[in-house]
């Protein structure tokens, strides 16, 4: 089963390497197609958006969906492409990337919002505590989506709290159920960075409500660099209002390359 990818060619040809697009839970592709596509088009980068299986139009069971498979994903897509990408994964995507490096080579990786290499226990927390009937019928039902039904719910997970309510629902409304079996690979299937030989560049939110700002540094430090962290923006950094900003830091990394 290839997923499906949404691949935006670049406007202007530079030599630069193919940048795939992983999207993180809840989300597909078009979380990336709404700004970040074009914009990468635009400074010289082709680009592929892929759908991890089960979400937006690629096949697949959700429910036996895990880590492993979304990394064969990532393999899937990577391997049909003329030369090795630059992997850029937000969120649970940015977890599967740690584990795709950990395993594969690639020209380079952006971590966005990134699930830690330590694991998603400290989000898990936040989010029972904060939401314990939203988090007791996931449990229950063995499927993350009811973390996200709720329009207001989603938004203050998800988008800045400053963000205008009309500008996040648009998106809000998008999201989609995500696999409970993945979640359980993120409590505890933890990538090696110390396996890691590509250079990895790494942002973070500092009104992220899902994966903190203290994370982010953390994550940074077991791969031996540093994180940007950008301000006023929450965790869906390619989509709140001030997407253009870690968009601009992206494009300068790899620029650089």
């Amino acid at each position: 089963m290839a997923p499906h990818v949404e691949t935006t060619r670049a406007r202007v040809e530079r030599g630069r390497p193919p940048i795939l697009l992983v999207h993180g839970a809840w989300h597909a592709s078009w979380c990336w197609t709404e700004y970040w596509t074009w914009y990468l088009a635009d400074r010289g980068y082709t680009n592929h958006a892929l759908d991890l299986r089960g979400h937006g139009r690629s096949p697949g069971s959700l429910r036996r969906a895990s880590i492993r498979d979304y990394v064969n994903d990532v393999r899937t897509v990577a391997k049909s492409l003329d030369e090795q990408p630059v992997i850029v994964g937000h969120s649970m995507g940015g977890f599967v990337t740690q584990h795709y490096l950990s395993r594969f080579r690639a020209r380079a990786a952006v971590l966005m919002a990134s699930v830690p290499n330590h694991g998603v226990l400290p989000t898990t927390v936040r989010v029972a505590r904060r939401y314990p009937g939203a988090f007791l019928r996931a449990n229950v039902t063995l499927n993350l989506g009811p973390i996200v039904d709720d329009r207001d719910r989603a938004k203050a997970l998800l988008f800045a709290p400053d963000t205008p309510d009309e500008y996040a629902y648009r998106f809000v409304d998008q999201v989609q159920d995500e696999s409970y079996l993945a979640f359980v690979g993120m409590m505890f299937m933890r990538p090696k960075p110390k396996r890691v030989r590509d250079p990895v560049f790494i942002v973070g939110a500092e009104q992220d409500a899902v994966i903190s700002p203290n994370e982010i540094h953390r994550t940074a430090k077991a791969y031996g660099t540093t994180a940007t962290i950008f301000e006023g923006i929450g965790h869906d950094m390619m989509l709140d209002t001030r997407w253009e900003e870690p968009a601009a830091s992206v494009a300068d990394f790899l620029d650089s390359l």
